[in-house]
């Protein structure tokens, strides 16, 4: 048993093999020596300047030119990693990986590249690479994306990426990689050494707002401004005058300049939840800023450049709605780097690790909370329609009962039991208005009631909800507000 110090916290995590160095601690700038790499590249002169920067490294190291000859070598020696060009990659993708891990299947893959392809980068991590780097290939940078990959061998890969984002930032520690999310992992980790644009898609409560900052945080404009709106929390003809700001007298009440949400993430990132509430109007001027790099403030003008990078998200198909209330050309300027958040529902294999992982690191109480076996069962077999997000209201109640009894989580559900009792109390209603024949329901006394049946199905959320319902969260809260509901 080896203990691994991220930032101060101990951690005690059992070695995958016999090679694991006691002294070895993630994230720290000691190599793994020992370990054996295979440098594939077609390019002699330059495989061959990686593969003596390595030795240095301690790290024994081959080089080839050719897949054939690698595969050659790997039949009659043990490699712990290969690192291997985009262009000899591209001969054979999914079947190459699969024939180098034959010869170890615990082999750690590497793609690099000198010309960026994020069609090529997402083709090569769902085929198996752990890693895709791009231009410009500085052998320093090699250095450390092999030590970095090494690293994740000798400890179990959730641990060790659960204690990195502890150590480097508070926030991404709000994030849990359960196996259902490693491609996740992968494409926020590609996004991050990049500044084109993200689209982030996923049903309300997935994390959408959680991955956007975490990848910000650890992109190059982490220590720039992160700067968030949501889309389909203000009015129309408020939305423009939020992005852009305005000039002095550019309308009645405007009687002083006011920089936009643009301005105020200059050199940073804007995150655009719920892209898909965006008027069409206005989507056709973010475009026109994501192409030209400059806007202009209501009644100003003067452009000014903009220097933002755009993170977007939406709850919604975006397929569905391109031609007709979404843009098709801002939709694919948006999605050069697409990252989908499977619903919880979906990736049921991590709801036990979760909710270890928001009690301890989120909540941070578990005291009265009682998850035996038979409690995991249960809320496995949930659908979740809120999510991750449903999980952790569910958990907070809990933890907060759990200080005069004992609670189990699968007891405040809305399970099907309550429906049930909500659908039959409105049938009965329905029948007895039929036998009665007195009286009929009000619209408005109906609406009530159908609103109320529709929070109470999704646990109160009124994103949800409001999506379930057909109408706009705005609309939502304005009918709350009007039938008296808190």
């Amino acid at each position: 048993m080896h203990t691994l110090r991220p930032g101060g916290h101990e951690m005690h995590i059992a070695p995958e093999s016999d090679q694991v160095s006691a002294a070895f601690r993630y994230g720290v700038d000691e190599p793994c020596s020992g370990r054996t790499v295979l440098v594939m590249d077609d390019d002699a002169v330059f495989g061959r300047e990686v593969a003596e920067r390595f030795d240095q490294e301690k790290w024994k190291t081959y080089q080839v030119r050719t897949v054939a000859d690698g595969l050659t070598l790997l039949s009659s020696n043990w490699v712990d990693m290969v690192m291997m060009s985009q262009e000899l990659w591209r001969l054979q993708e999914q079947e190459i990986s699969k024939k180098m891990r034959k010869y170890n299947d615990r082999m750690q893959i590497v793609v690099f590249a000198r010309q960026p392809d994020i069609d090529s980068a997402v083709d090569a991590l769902r085929a198996g690479a752990q890693d895709y780097l791009s231009g410009p290939l500085e052998i320093e940078r090699l250095v450390l994306a092999v030590r970095r990959t090494l690293s994740l061998t000798d400890y179990d890969n959730l641990r060790c990426l659960e204690a990195y984002h502890r150590r480097h930032n508070s926030r991404r520690s709000l994030l849990f990689w359960g196996s259902g999310l490693l491609e996740v992992k992968h494409l926020m980790e590609m996004a991050s050494s990049e500044t084109a644009p993200v689209l982030i898609t996923g049903e309300t409560g997935t994390g959408k707002n959680l991955v956007a900052r975490a990848i910000h945080d650890a992109g190059q404009k982490h220590a720039n401004p992160f700067v968030s709106i949501n889309c389909a929390a203000l009015p129309d003809s408020l939305i423009e005058a939020e992005l852009f700001g305005h000039a002095k007298g550019a309308f009645t009440g405007a009687d002083t300049l006011r920089r936009g949400i643009f301005e105020m993430a200059q050199g940073g990132t804007l995150f655009l939840d719920e892209i898909a509430d965006m008027p069409v109007h206005l989507q056709t001027k973010l475009l026109g800023v994501l192409e030209d790099k400059k806007m202009k403030r209501i009644g100003a003008d003067a452009f000014i450049h903009v220097d933002v990078r755009i993170i977007a998200a939406t709850s919604k198909d975006l397929m569905q709605s391109l031609g007709r209330t979404f843009r098709s050309d801002l939709y694919y300027r948006l999605s050069v780097i697409p990252i989908h958040l499977p619903p919880l529902r979906e990736r049921r294999q991590d709801i036990a690790g979760l909710c270890g992982f928001l009690l301890e690191r989120v909540i941070n109480d578990r005291s009265g909370v009682r998850l035996d076996q038979h409690e995991i069962e249960a809320l496995i077999s949930y659908e979740w329609p809120g999510n991750v997000r449903e999980l952790k209201n569910v958990l907070e109640r809990a933890a907060i009962l759990g200080k005069r009894r004992p609670t189990r989580p699968s007891e405040l559900l809305l399970g099907v039991s309550r429906v049930s009792e909500v659908e039959r109390q409105s049938n009965v209603s329905s029948e007895s208005v039929k036998a009665n024949d007195t009286r009929l329901s009000t619209l408005d006394e109906m609406e009530r009631k159908h609103i109320v049946y529709a929070l109470e199905r999704y646990g109160n959320n009124f994103t949800q909800t409001a999506k379930a319902l057909g109408i706009a969260l705005s609309t939502l809260k304005r009918k709350l507000k009007a039938h008296g509901l808190r």
